[in-house]
């Protein structure tokens, strides 16, 4: 579904607006939304959940953690299948083209761990310092991005049956000047964020930057999402901008360089911020649609016990998942129907799934 994007609110002032919030934090840690249920929480991770994936061949969860290990879970049952300590803080993990891709961190050094799933053979890629903050596919090849600043490319080599290091791109090459956050790829083009807010837009053909887009939020840049024609940010800063993806990109314009629209949740349509509110910032965010096919945005904000559902494109509130512990990562994946993953601060993992028969009554 299309559409302008805009937002839905009431004018607060004063002690009304706090009250209203505080009612409102209360109320989303009651219960879920009617046409949504909890189907099942994974206990087994001690610290926080920083991925999850889902297989389909084998219909098993991935979760990873910073408690060092990778756990696998029967969709099915709920069941735990498999638990690999994997040497360190996990920070990010990757399924794609029949590998898992897990890169964790020990001590100062950035390790990814690649599996072959058909042949169950691993091995491991280093050169990073610190963590390895995300993983992505561009084209044939994998690019991580660092907490060292730097991306690096790897490219698998047939003969020997595993992925190796192409190319490692700093600041000196064009590429970003501190901590790497998230990927995103869109046909030739690939998306970057860093810890300052930055966006970065690469033309994967030319492999380098064609577009650069600086202060495009205020600190770091935690996710980016594709909805139609439209990229989402979402970063520390507590907002959500949406970009235009030009239909005919041209050298350094793929991206409008300003937002068609920025979302505040906290921010009313009419009159100032209240000047002692804090606008918490968000941790997480990823797209799901309902039974209806329309589309939601799963939205979870640092210091709150929910993860907030927004409509797409009007960004008006579909209710909350919870209880969630500042959720970290989240992911929805459709088989049967439409599920909610999410992966919260205390190592809990929850599925949710949208109820079709309340739509239809």
């Amino acid at each position: 579904r299309g559409g302008q994007f805009f937002g839905r609110g009431r004018s607060y002032s004063g002690q009304t607006r706090q009250r209203d919030e505080e009612t409102a934090v209360r109320e989303e840690e009651k219960a879920l939304p009617a046409d949504v249920r909890l189907l099942t929480e994974l206990q087994g991770h001690s610290k926080k959940i920083t991925a999850i994936a889902f297989e389909p061949t084998s219909q098993q969860v991935y979760t990873a953690s910073f408690d060092g290990t990778v756990r696998t879970w029967s969709s099915v049952t709920g069941e735990a299948v498999t638990c690999v300590e994997v040497g360190g803080e996990v920070d990010s993990m990757l399924l794609a083209g029949g590998f898992l891709f897990v890169g964790f961190h020990k001590g100062t050094e950035g390790i990814i761990k690649v599996w072959n799933m058909a042949t169950g053979s691993d091995h491991i890629l280093t050169g990073h310092k610190g963590g390895i903050n995300c993983l992505a596919i561009a084209g044939t090849a994998l690019v991580s991005g660092g907490q060292d600043h730097s991306l690096r490319v790897w490219n698998f080599n047939q003969q020997a049956g595993i992925f190796m290091s192409q190319a490692i791109i700093t600041k000196e090459d064009g590429g970003h000047s501190s901590c790497i956050i998230a990927i995103t790829v869109l046909g030739p083009y690939m998306f970057t964020t860093d810890f300052d807010g930055t966006i970065l837009v690469w033309d994967l053909t030319a492999g380098k930057v064609t577009q650069s887009l600086t202060c495009a939020h205020d600190g770091p840049i935690m996710q980016l999402l594709v909805y139609e024609s439209h990229m989402l940010s979402a970063g520390i800063d507590g907002v959500i901008k949406v970009w235009e993806v030009l239909s005919s990109p041209a050298p350094g314009m793929v991206l409008k360089p300003e937002p068609d629209f920025v979302f505040d949740k906290d921010k009313s349509e009419e009159g100032p911020r209240r000047a002692k509110l804090q606008r918490p910032g968000i941790l997480a965010m990823a797209g799901t649609s309902d039974p209806a096919g329309t589309p939601i945005l799963m939205v979870s904000y640092n210091g709150e016990k929910c993860v907030r559902l927004f409509e797409l494109p009007s960004f008006s509130s579909r209710g909350y998942l919870v209880p969630v512990e500042m959720a970290r990562t989240l992911a929805s994946v459709s088989t049967t129907g439409t599920v909610m993953m999410t992966g919260d601060q205390n190592g809990a993992v929850r599925i949710f799934a949208w109820q079709p028969t309340l739509l239809a009554s």
